[in-house]
C-alpha cells in the first residue's frame, strides 16, 4: 500500500482492515515522511518508485499487487 506524497502510511489505517484478513499487508513510508529519511536531494515519482522496489526487494516479495493512496490533503 503506498500513500499519496506528504502522507506517511497512516492514511492507509481506514482501509487496514478490510483487505488484512485475505492479503499480506505491506506499508512504509515514502522517503520524507513519517519515520523515512528526509534526505535534500529532490524527490520524482520515479524515485519513490525505485524505492518501493528496494523494500520489496530487501523482503523478498518477487509480485506484488499495488494500492495507491492519493494524496487527500495536499
Amino acid at each position: 500500500m503506498v500513500s499519496g506524497q506528504g502522507q506517511d502510511h497512516h492514511l492507509c489505517d481506514p482501509i487496514i482492515p478490510l483487505l488484512a484478513s485475505r492479503y499480506r499487508l505491506i506499508l512504509f513510508d515514502n522517503r520524507g515522511t513519517g519515520k523515512s529519511d528526509k534526505p535534500s536531494t529532490p524527490y520524482s515519482t520515479e524515485l519513490f518508485a525505485d524505492d518501493a522496489i528496494t523494500v520489496f526487494d530487501t523482503i523478498g516479495v518477487e509480485k506484488a499487487h499495488i494500492v495507491g493512496i492519493p494524496n487527500l490533503f495536499p
